[in-house]
């Protein structure tokens, strides 16, 4: 059962990130492909792998396309820092540096080599922080989106309108914590949300997305992971805000306050339950840091 609802989420998501959310386009007289990239969190100074694929996602089967002989380069502050060349058994790209020493939001730019015959460009957001620099954890659908995951598979993301006061409550938080958007949303639909994040003008931020590759199939279970992993690098999380109850699952299995877009379920006690983004913006600064960064 739990592979056939598999296979049905696959054609639909497949069907629907391949219809009007595509669109087939060439830069110059170089058709573009798709170069995806993975966001991440780091310590000062650690040393991190910057993971991406390339493929084309005009393809029937974009994954299995192979781009042998493509260079990809990556750069940080126009700088060029390192190449890489695929080969026919390349899948995932990877390229190892040391992030700065420094706290804050750094972006690393990666693209194709001029001399391509495709072209593609794409950015890694990485959040530099010492571990008990206070962060925050905030879903996207229904708590920064006023939307629901499963009505965006058929809306542009243009016209997708954002709950009333998250982005201004979003700027604020900026300036004291670490912010990650961590979204159930396919990583399939990568692009359009970075897009959509952008063009309302919310405060850049590593984002990670569900993988039906690498995570545990449902909702919740992918949530816990992912806190958990996030946890060894940043203790002092303060809060998650979201709006269904796998994320209260996420938060409380993980010792992290949470904050719901909503009436809370009766059976998660301590929920701080709002539908206004005023309040959160009054709530989350009260809040204590972690035990272990007291």
């Amino acid at each position: 059962m739990k592979w056939t609802v598999i296979f049905v989420t696959l054609l639909l998501v497949n069907a629907c990130s391949s219809g009007a959310k595509k669109k087939t386009s060439k830069i110059g007289d170089r058709p573009e492909v798709y170069l995806e990239t993975f966001d991440q969190i780091a310590n000062p100074g650690e040393e991190v792998a910057l993971k991406m694929r390339l493929f084309d996602d005009q393809a029937v089967f974009p994954y299995w396309n192979q781009m042998q002989g493509e260079v990809v380069e990556l750069l940080f502050g126009g700088k060029l820092l390192a190449t890489h060349k695929l080969d026919a058994a390349d899948h995932d790209i990877v390229f190892k540096t040391k992030v700065p020493q420094e706290e804050g939001i750094y972006v690393y730019d990666v693209r194709l080599a001029s001399q391509s015959k495709f072209s593609a460009s794409s950015k890694i957001v990485i959040s530099v922080a010492q571990k008990c620099h206070p962060a925050l954890i905030v879903d996207i659908d229904h708590t920064i989106a006023d939307i629901s995951s499963l009505k965006f598979l058929f809306v542009d993301y243009q016209e997708i309108p954002m709950l009333p006061k998250s982005q201004q409550v979003m700027q604020q938080f900026a300036a004291k914590f670490n912010l990650i958007y961590l979204t159930a949303r396919s990583e399939i639909f990568k692009r359009e949300t970075k897009q959509w994040l952008e063009l309302m003008g919310f405060p850049q931020g590593p984002t990670f997305f569900w993988s039906l590759k690498h995570d545990p199939f449902f909702a919740g279970d992918y949530k816990v992971a992912a806190i958990m992993n996030m946890k060894r690098k940043y203790h002092n999380i303060v809060a998650g805000v979201g709006d269904k109850p796998s994320d209260l699952r996420a938060y409380k299995e993980n010792g992290i306050p949470a904050i719901f877009i909503g009436a809370s379920p009766t059976d998660f006690e301590g929920a701080i339950s709002t539908t206004s983004w005023e309040k959160i913006g009054q709530v989350v600064p009260t809040l204590k840091n972690a035990r272990e960064c007291l």
